[in-house]
């Protein structure tokens, strides 16, 4: 009988018990991706062929893997850079009046948190583009015991976009009122609201009398800019009040801090992990300073931005 797999999408670990689970992560001398350790995984690949194109098959079992919980936290802290660099990006962008980029770039750096996110509680969704027999197929990970690092891995064919943000919220919204009070707001919003940000991405992508604004309204542009340039830390706390690029550049920052929280907060009981943080939190600390000192950069929103998350990234 095949297994309701909504019961792998909406599980949850609760943010006091992710020390104790990750402490027990087994770090892995050949593989740095759960793309490239999965692929080779004898498990798995004994029993690829059951699950792939067969939706209604059970997910392949993976019994007491802390491999892949360290793999886990690693994709995790790489997600975390990947957000950071494509924040700066955009607010040069931005700087740079090149809009249409700006809005797309400010996208993936909260896709990036969230799938970060989504690595501290064990999930991942997984696209192969190499020519494996996984070519050109998608699969979720997701935990079946954390506490005895089971996991479980199945084809899921869903939009990636899409299913990444309703993924996160399924994940993160019932741990809502246990997350630190000031992400809360993060992991309340609807889902309607998340795949607005999905929606919006699309139009400026692909959409050519949405995006690309920065050679058809100059005006606007100017406009929205010069409001950016105007924000001070006073009013940081606004920004979810403000226009949608704004709201972008606050979304995504706040996203970036929670997760730099969070893994901060996993890696406490494993010196390894606390030890591989604390360098690269340093290496996140030069690259945002070196940001700010950029001359394209030196608008006030850059300064404001980089300087909270340097403040908070500690």
């Amino acid at each position: 009988m095949a297994i309701d797999r909504n019961i792998y999408f909406k599980t949850y670990i609760r943010p006091d018990d992710l020390q104790d689970i990750f402490k027990y992560a087994t770090p892995s001398t050949h593989y740095t991706s759960l793309k490239t350790y999965l692929e080779a995984l004898p498990i798995v690949k004994a029993n690829l062929s059951r699950i792939i194109d067969n939706s209604n098959d059970n997910p392949i079992a993976i019994p007491n893997n802390k491999t892949i919980t360290y793999l886990l936290f690693m994709e995790a802290e790489n997600y975390l850079d990947k957000a950071l660099a494509n924040l700066c990006s955009q607010i040069l962008l931005f700087s740079n009046k090149s809009h249409s980029w700006g809005v797309v770039t400010g996208y993936y750096s909260s896709f990036f948190s969230i799938n970060g996110l989504l690595r501290l509680q064990g999930k991942g969704h997984l696209h192969y583009s190499s020519n494996t027999p996984f070519k050109g197929k998608s699969f979720f990970l997701s935990p079946d015991n954390i506490d005895r690092h089971n996991y479980v891995f199945f084809q899921h064919t869903a939009s990636h976009h899409r299913d990444v943000w309703i993924r996160f919220h399924d994940t993160y919204r019932p741990i809502a009122n246990l997350c630190p009070e000031q992400f809360t707001p993060l992991v309340t919003y609807t889902l309607d609201d998340l795949l607005q940000e999905v929606a919006r991405r699309n139009d400026y992508n692909y959409t050519v009398y949405i995006g690309f604004r920065e050679v058809q309204d100059l005006a606007v542009l100017n406009n929205n800019i010069c409001k950016m340039n105007n924000i001070t830390y006073r009013v940081y706390n606004k920004l979810f009040d403000g226009d949608d690029d704004i709201q972008t550049i606050a979304r995504a920052s706040r996203r970036i801090i929670f997760l730099d929280y969070l893994l901060r907060h996993v890696a406490q009981k494993k010196s390894l992990l606390k030890e591989t943080h604390k360098k690269l939190t340093e290496c996140r600390k030069d690259y945002i300073d070196s940001v700010v000192r950029a001359k394209v950069a030196r608008k006030e929103i850059s300064k404001l931005v980089a300087g909270r998350i340097r403040h908070f990234i500690t």
